[in-house]
């Protein structure tokens, strides 16, 4: 909420390589992976030249916690990629986009959603100022509500595709084949990954200002 999430297009940025953020797609303002009732509110995206912002599926390749499986915990097994977790419930209201998705690939534009299962909390999108449009097109008018059960996947048209290629989960599409797509590829020279600050003051409140979710209820957690 309130944030200015702009030009995020640095292949070689500092991440430290083998963690799951290293995995993000190139020129994406912000990603909610496997994301459960989460609200994203008011925010800027502008500059980010792949999308402003993504829910996409968590692959979670990580041995489970004792007494927890990958069904039972709501993912679902899908070989090469462990137990994957669909994007539900998520909340996008009231952002304001500009000047994303210049790459130019098939469907990259200001945000998008991927969902690879039926039978979920639908996510919904709001009142955001979006000239670059979604993908997949009207997400706007398709789910204006949360919390509905879904009844069938949702690859975003190319989307998929080209997350994929970007993030190098998968093959690029060939240029014939809807549109080809070119990212760029960090640089396999060593960085310097400098200390975190131990100084930060943390939020007194995560759910002030928040409309009421599975978390907060009344602008207070739950």
């Amino acid at each position: 909420m309130h944030n200015l999430v702009e030009d995020n297009n640095n292949a070689h940025a500092p991440i430290a390589p083998g963690g799951y953020a290293s995995a993000g797609p190139v020129g994406t303002g912000m990603t909610v992976a496997g994301g459960r009732n989460d609200t994203v509110m008011e925010n800027t995206f502008r500059g980010n030249a792949a999308w402003g912002a993504l829910f996409v599926p968590f692959p979670d390749s990580d041995k489970p916690y004792p007494g927890v499986t990958c069904a039972g915990s709501g993912g679902h097994e899908v070989a090469g990629f462990g137990c994957v977790y669909d994007p539900q419930g998520d909340r996008m209201v009231g952002n304001t986009f500009s000047g994303n998705g210049y790459w130019k690939n098939p469907s990259n534009g200001d945000y998008g959603q991927v969902t690879l299962f039926a039978h979920e909390p639908q996510n919904c999108f709001a009142a955001n100022i979006a000239p670059d449009g979604s993908a997949p097109a009207n997400l706007e008018k398709t789910q204006p509500r949360c919390g509905p059960l879904t009844t069938a996947s949702n690859s975003g048209g190319a989307l998929l595709a080209q997350v994929e290629c970007d993030t190098g989960f998968g093959s690029c599409p060939a240029a014939g084949t809807g549109g080809g797509a070119g990212y760029p590829k960090p640089s396999p020279s060593a960085v310097v990954i400098h200390p975190l600050p131990t100084n930060l003051e943390s939020m007194s409140n995560p759910c002030k200002g928040v409309p009421a979710n599975a978390w907060c209820k009344g602008g207070r957690p739950i």
